[in-house]
């Protein structure tokens, strides 16, 4: 493993060779070492302020303040991808001959090892969605970065829609031709061809069947289920990071929308919402829009003995994750924008086959498509959701008095095996196993031609393209 340490502070050069060794030779892990302001940089300024929007398919249009597309983060996402590159390269070795990357931190990372390990197979997989052509092109980077990911020999996706659009920025931007090679797409660069895989990464099933019933777990469900007041209510609950995709507010309105629209069933809805703060840099407004929302909505609709929503934003443990998913009749995500989203497979696990596993879940999440229970929705269409909230009402009643339908719980039986067969590590494994199947040669066989938009004439080994900048 090679990866960089989340420190707050920095450490001293002798410190990192001792640490250093020690990760190495107990865990085989080797740090990379970088400024923490680099790595803010990095981090909070590039990778989650420039790529995550555009990549969420999220506008962005400079409103005569400081552009987001500053050349210096630019110039340190460079620096801190050669860094890895120098780690990566500085412990390969004989009998070593794949190396897997992970997400939009490190695109231009498989370019660089091409350089100088020209025969290694190299994986990469993007965990976020990748946009389309039209909103992709607005990054002045582009085609560094598809450069940088077409070093791989390998690339993988959460779903073909990603996929897809990833090929068009090739084909656009590129002038790329996408081929089928044995089943498998493919798209050929500097004489290489470089696979897509589309599969999403699963959970730990074992983990939450382990946990579901543990002590501390009823504990917490039973002190949740007085302090929120949820007797013979239908619980609407969510976990959701801090994050402006996660279209929190957009919930909050479908909700404030399905209380006024139905106030004989005000008394028998509650929504639970946790939201988890995370490192990087959240403007101050999202978590004001939302708390003003929840204000709203509690001062509108409640009473001084019951809140109709109950909001608590801060770190959720594992216990408490599990605790809530249990007090949770029906998981409520609304994201504009989501790559895959694991909360819904979390659920299902921890609901186990007594709960019927009921989800809202936005048609913009990517595991929506794939799990039965789940009601695909418009997030932006708040009365819609409103009209499904309403829906589920009476189905949580039905369920109170134990008349869940047969074909619920033979849909939530079906989401727990598919939740299971689908795991982390067979994610992992069936990825590794592809790479292990690729051939790279020693040299890339370049084509020779008219031109980028003309048919090739021949190719030959021992041919080295001529770069622009030396022109």
């Amino acid at each position: 493993w090679v990866g960089v340490l989340n420190l707050d502070e920095e450490v001293a050069e002798d410190e990192q060779r001792l640490i250093s060794k020690q990760l190495w030779e107990s865990f085989r892990c080797a740090p990379v070492w970088i400024p923490r302001r680099t790595i803010d940089m990095f981090y909070k300024g590039f990778c989650k302020g420039v790529l995550w929007p555009v990549f969420h398919m999220v506008n962005y249009i400079p409103d005569g303040g400081e552009s987001t597309y500053d050349e210096a983060l630019w110039h340190v996402y460079m620096i801190v991808n050669r860094k890895f590159k120098e780690a990566i390269v500085g412990r390969f070795h004989e009998g070593v001959d794949s190396i897997w990357i992970h997400d939009y931190h490190l695109m231009l990372l498989p370019s660089m090892l091409r350089r100088d390990l020209d025969r290694c197979r190299i994986g990469f997989f993007l965990h976020t969605p990748w946009p389309s052509s039209e909103m992709y092109r607005n990054l002045p980077w582009r085609v560094q970065l598809l450069e940088g990911m077409l070093g791989s020999s390998i690339l993988g996706f959460h779903l073909f829609d990603y996929a897809r659009h990833f090929l068009s920025a090739c084909v656009r931007l590129l002038d790329l031709e996408q081929k089928l090679t044995r089943g498998a797409l493919t798209v050929e660069h500097h004489g290489r061809i470089i696979t897509l895989r589309v599969s999403h990464i699963g959970i730990h099933p074992e983990r939450f069947e382990r946990n579901r019933e543990n002590e501390e777990v009823n504990r917490l469900c039973k002190a949740m289920a007085q302090q929120f007041q949820v007797t013979n209510r239908c619980v609407f609950g969510a976990i959701d990071d801090l994050d402006i995709v996660k279209g929190i507010t957009l919930k909050l309105l479908a909700f404030g929308e399905f209380l006024r629209a139905y106030p004989a069933l005000r008394s028998k809805a509650k929504l639970v919402q946790f939201v988890v703060p995370r490192p990087s840099a959240v403007k101050k407004g999202i978590r004001e829009e939302i708390e003003s929302h929840v204000n709203r909505i509690n001062e509108e609709y409640g009473t001084a003995e019951n809140k109709p929503v109950e909001y608590r934003a801060g770190p959720v443990s594992f216990n408490e994750r599990i605790a809530l998913y249990r007090l949770t009749d029906v998981l409520t995500l609304t994201p504009i924008r989501d790559g895959l989203n694991l909360v819904p497979y979390e659920y299902i696990l921890s609901s186990g086959k007594t709960q019927p596993g009921r989800m809202i879940l936005s048609e913009c999440t990517g595991c929506s498509r794939a799990l039965s229970l789940a009601v695909r929705v418009n997030p932006f269409d708040k009365r819609t959701v409103a009209d499904v909230m309403k829906n589920f009402i009476t189905v949580c009643e039905a369920d109170k008095k134990s008349e869940a339908q047969t074909d619920d719980k033979l849909r939530q039986k079906a989401n727990i095996s598919y939740v299971t067969e689908h795991s982390t590590r067979d994610w992992a494994e069936s990825f590794l196993r592809d790479v292990e199947k690729v051939y790279e040669p020693s040299r890339p066989v370049p084509k020779i031609g008219l031109g980028r938009m003309i048919q090739p004439l021949f190719e030959f080994e021992g041919f080295d393209h001529l770069e622009i900048d030396t022109i």
